[in-house]
């Protein structure tokens, strides 16, 4: 037997020797006090993290009127019931399949003060088995109910989302939420482009043709690493039919906006895929007495601001209400989701014919490796610059990129090159 195998016995050695002691002093009658009652005799509780009452008073109760408690959540632990406030969902994930019970510990506790086993069902934080237990659910509300609820107060509600309740019946709450998330669609694009990469990558030639081995600069043993990134994408996306916002300050959220006066939508429209997209809450020379109340209230954050905007002290991730009192006439505008993706996919496409040496970061943003391209760091520079002119001319948005011998210099040079150039 090898060392490694022979440590790996020791530790489940170790761990059975500790179950059994643990077990031991759970049921050593010298230790403990007769039970009082059979209460909860075929029960077998594990407690996860913090409860009120806690664990070690739980295990009293629960031993007390005839239950089980495991100290660990091993495999091959006959658990029935798991005991906690409340449960993340890689521990729901883990539960899948296993005929246990996720209870609150006032299933415990007011048993006994009815001096009987409730049903476990009525304190069910999740059932793994789904028997007998309603799930929390997602009902997808019209916007007529969006109208109401606004009218009922909620000022800061989505105009181009569903509104998201929690309703009896339906399973999968997590996947649901995440399922209606923005959040979640441009973190899934991030991998898509990743994906799209690494299937185009043996399929597309980069146009440049790789100089001899021996002039390169991976024969000279150094290096040429970029990084690009689109300039403000969410927002430089968003105003390319907008001409007349290029030099405003202007924003991305997902705050409700206002039409603007005169503009035609239809009142259906998608407004997360919509080409027309753009609602300012202001008209020209606006003040802060016309801009609606409920924008300066509103906790909506900007996902994206210009660099005119930043002039003003904004920020990505400020608050919209915070925004407007650095910037009234800051014009927001919302997601354009469908034209995000089409703009993504357009710059990996381009940036695969510079090199095949390309790692993905998001749906704006990329490392491409062109030590083998390239004879000098000069030459690495004329060719990204290259790269940004088509970009530019062929989406629309500025690129900002940074070279250097290695990933963590090229960011930062990035930031030194921002905004639309090259460091």
């Amino acid at each position: 037997m090898s060392s490694r195998e022979s440590s790996c016995q020791s530790g489940r050695d170790y761990m059975q020797s500790k179950r059994r002691k643990l077990l031991h002093q759970f049921l050593d009658p010298s230790a403990n006090e007769a039970p009082t009652s059979t209460m909860f005799r075929g029960v077998s509780i594990y407690v996860n993290g913090w409860t009120q009452p806690s664990s070690s008073e739980l295990r009293t109760l629960i031993r007390s009127h005839g239950g089980h408690y495991e100290f660990n959540l091993y495999p091959g632990a006959q658990v029935t019931h798991v005991i906690a406030s409340n449960l993340c969902d890689a521990k729901v994930r883990s539960l899948s399949g296993k005929a246990v019970s996720v209870c609150s510990p006032k299933w415990i506790t007011e048993s006994i003060s009815a001096g009987r086993q409730l049903p476990a069902q009525d304190y069910c934080l999740y059932r793994s088995d789904n028997a007998g237990q309603q799930q929390l659910s997602f009902k997808r509300e019209t916007e007529a109910t969006v109208s109401a609820i606004k009218a009922e107060g909620a000022a800061d509600t989505h105009d181009h989302s569903t509104i998201i309740r929690k309703k009896e019946g339906t399973q999968n709450f997590v996947s649901e939420f995440y399922k209606h998330s923005r959040l979640h669609y441009i973190s899934m694009w991030g991998s898509e482009m990743k994906q799209f990469v690494s299937r185009m990558v043996n399929e597309v030639q980069p146009k440049h043709c790789k100089p001899p081995y021996d002039s390169s600069l991976r024969a000279k043993g150094q290096r040429a690493i970029a990084h690009v990134d689109i300039d403000c994408f969410f927002v430089s996306v968003s105003i390319q039919d907008h001409p007349e916002l290029k030099d405003k300050p202007v924003a991305v959220t997902h705050a409700k906006l206002p039409r603007n006066a005169g503009e035609q939508v239809p009142e259906d429209t998608n407004t997360t895929t919509s080409g027309n997209n753009c609602r300012s809450h202001v008209e020209e020379s606006s003040t802060c007495s016309t801009i609606p109340k409920h924008l300066l209230n509103s906790m909506s954050e900007l996902a994206s601001c210009n660099y005119a905007a930043r002039k003003f002290g904004i920020r990505n991730g400020m608050f919209v209400c915070e925004a407007l009192k650095l910037y009234p006439d800051l014009v927001l505008i919302q997601y354009n989701f469908k034209q995000y993706q089409k703009i993504s996919q357009q710059f990996y496409e381009i940036l695969l014919q510079y090199s095949s040496e390309i790692e993905a970061i998001s749906c704006d943003e990329a490392f491409i490796d062109l030590t083998d391209y390239v004879n000098s760091i000069g030459e690495a520079e004329s060719l990204v610059k290259q790269f940004r002119d088509e970009v530019k001319s062929k989406t629309g948005c500025a690129v900002s990129a940074g070279i250097s011998h290695n990933i963590l210099l090229a960011r930062m040079c990035t930031t030194a090159a921002k905004p639309d150039g090259q460091y």
